[in-house]
């Protein structure tokens, strides 16, 4: 046990699950190019859920009970957050677009646009749905011995390295990929951290959910022209810099923030727990 009161990674699952959703994912994605059936992509897509289950139930036969698969308890402030920090992350990235010159806003066309949003949230969250349950439930969870910041770091890297785009994006330059390695880490620590808090990996399908539908539907109410892409990109990723400069300034990525929690109230540590005993206090 460490001081958190959880056992040490075991670092061999952590690599079968690795080792499974990178090769599910990228071995299904070439297939695909190789003409097979473009219904395989669900295999991909699915890739860390399958992961997951696959190294709980016939590698380490542990099942789910650290899965933090609870949705009653998680405090109504994560829910918020959930939805209202994805909105902020767009809507500057755009404002700046539209401010700059760079994109033209229809604001007829961004008032249709509401309503797609909305229709588009069930169908994303069922394709966002396996990337939850695989990292952050799955390969956070299990990192959280080794510490917050080791835990989404190690995550931030296994997640860049799933998406296709890094293997198959033949069109991507050497600043996009960048841009996309910076957002994706921001967001590993910014999800890890709504999971540890929060005690439920539901917020985090929800932040995620909200982040991907927003800037797909309401791009269509931009009128776009590359004409600063550099400044685009910077302006994409400095709303989540500042996030994650935000959370650490406030502790969110000392080792007490991973402390088991359920239901949005994070557990009492061994060491509390003898101290309040000692008292005659009530937990």
């Amino acid at each position: 046990m460490n001081g958190n009161g959880v056992g040490e990674v075991a670092w061999r699952n952590i690599v079968v699950f690795i080792a499974l959703a990178l090769g599910l994912c990228l071995g299904s994605n070439l297939l695909v190019k190789r003409g097979a059936d473009p219904l395989l992509q669900v295999v991909a897509v699915y890739s860390p859920l399958l992961a997951a289950l696959i190294v709980r139930k016939v590698v380490a036969r542990e099942g789910f009970a650290d899965a933090h698969l609870g949705i009653r308890g998680v405090k109504a402030r994560y829910w918020v957050l959930a939805a209202l920090l994805p909105l902020s992350w767009n809507t500057s990235t755009d404002l700046f677009d539209v401010l700059s010159g760079s994109c033209v806003l229809h604001a007829d066309a961004l008032v249709s646009s509401l309503p797609r949003v909305l229709r588009a949230l069930p169908g994303v969250a069922l394709f966002l749905v396996g990337e939850e349950l695989g990292w952050r439930s799955y390969l956070v969870e299990k990192l959280r011995p080794a510490g917050p910041v080791a835990a989404f770091v190690i995550c931030g890297l296994v997640w860049f390295s799933w998406h296709p785009n890094v293997w198959f994006g033949e069109s991507a330059t050497l600043r996009h990929g960048l841009t996309f390695f910076i957002g994706v880490m921001c967001f590993s620590f910014i999800f890890g951290w709504l999971y540890y808090a929060s005690g439920s990996v539901w917020p985090c399908l929800a932040m995620h959910v909200f982040n991907n539908v927003a800037p797909s539907q309401i791009k269509g109410a931009l009128t776009c022209v590359p004409v600063k892409p550099v400044l685009s990109d910077v302006a994409t990723i400095l709303p989540l810099l500042l996030t994650v400069l935000v959370l650490w300034r406030v502790g969110a990525f000392s080792r007490d923030a991973s402390t088991p929690c359920s239901g949005g109230t994070r557990s009492t540590s061994p060491g509390r727990l003898a101290h309040l005993a000692a008292r005659g206090e009530d937990l």
